[in-house]
């Protein structure tokens, strides 16, 4: 957050935004490779066998992508965090990365025009870009929520196939 302005009011935002979008994307994957090389053995052994393959699961293939995605668009925790959180998962390096790319470019954007702003005397370029990634979040954030519940309903045993009436309060027996 401190050196994306700073890259808007240096080089502005045609080159500011893609020098942002590089550096922290490959920057980022320094602690992705230390938490997967020395970070595995630590966490396998905070859980129990199952819970820890379920993560694991959750984490693979075209998931895996969209966990880190929602990660960088909806900061919920602190970026050197998320680094180390994708590390010790099963997404792929090239998942990694370019979840990081997108999933950063809202704020970076952001972040960029605010320091073009600063630096050619426009502050609407500012206000444009806070109120666009706060869209962006919300949208992202909404998109979650939904296939959450989503995945949780695929997840729920259904009593119809096996012919309970318990959910079903008036059908008679």
């Amino acid at each position: 957050p401190l050196l994306s302005p700073l890259a808007g009011i240096l080089f502005g935002f045609a080159w500011g935004l893609p020098l942002v979008i590089t550096v922290a994307t490959l920057s980022s994957l320094i602690p992705f490779a230390i938490a997967r090389r020395l970070g595995r053995e630590w966490v396998a052994s905070k859980f129990e066998g199952k819970k820890l393959e379920e993560v694991y699961q959750r984490s693979e293939g075209q998931i895996g992508f969209v966990f880190v995605l929602l990660l960088r668009i909806v900061p919920v925790l602190p970026w050197e965090l998320q680094n180390y959180v994708a590390g010790v998962t099963k997404v792929r390096a090239p998942s990694f990365l370019l979840a990081t790319a997108l999933g950063i470019l809202p704020g970076s954007t952001a972040f960029v025009l605010m320091g073009e702003s600063v630096a050619t005397g426009a502050p609407w370029k500012g206000v444009v870009a806070v109120v666009l990634d706060a869209v962006v979040i919300l949208l992202a954030s909404a998109i979650a929520a939904i296939v959450h519940r989503r995945t949780q309903r695929e997840r729920e045993p259904d009593d119809s196939v096996k012919g309970s009436t318990v959910n079903k309060p008036f059908e008679s027996t």
